[in-house]
């Protein structure tokens, strides 16, 4: 019983590499779609993101802590709701 589960493992992990490696090569639409999961997926990074960009830009860091942190999140937001509008529209060429 371990040796057939142990060779069920191994063959379901070639098959998988084999998914990965055609993906590549996917079609308009779900290319669309997962590029717009992987924007709601990634969003939450962009409130690190522009907060470092915002102090790293000016003179005065505290400033650009205070400017980063307040503007963050209408970045996050914008990325989340674009990769939402993509996901919605993923049909639609």
């Amino acid at each position: 019983m371990r040796k057939t589960l142990i060779s069920l493992m191994a063959v379901t992990f070639i098959v998988s590499m084999v998914g990965i490696v055609h993906a590549a090569d996917l079609p308009k639409p779900v290319d669309k779609f997962a590029k717009g999961t992987t924007e709601i997926v990634k969003s939450p990074i962009e409130l690190y993101d522009h907060t470092k960009k915002s102090i790293d830009s000016s003179d005065h860091k505290v400033f650009g802590l205070f400017k980063g942190l307040m503007m963050a999140p209408f970045h996050m937001v914008k990325k989340t709701g674009h990769g939402v509008l993509e996901v919605a529209t993923f049909p639609i060429e």
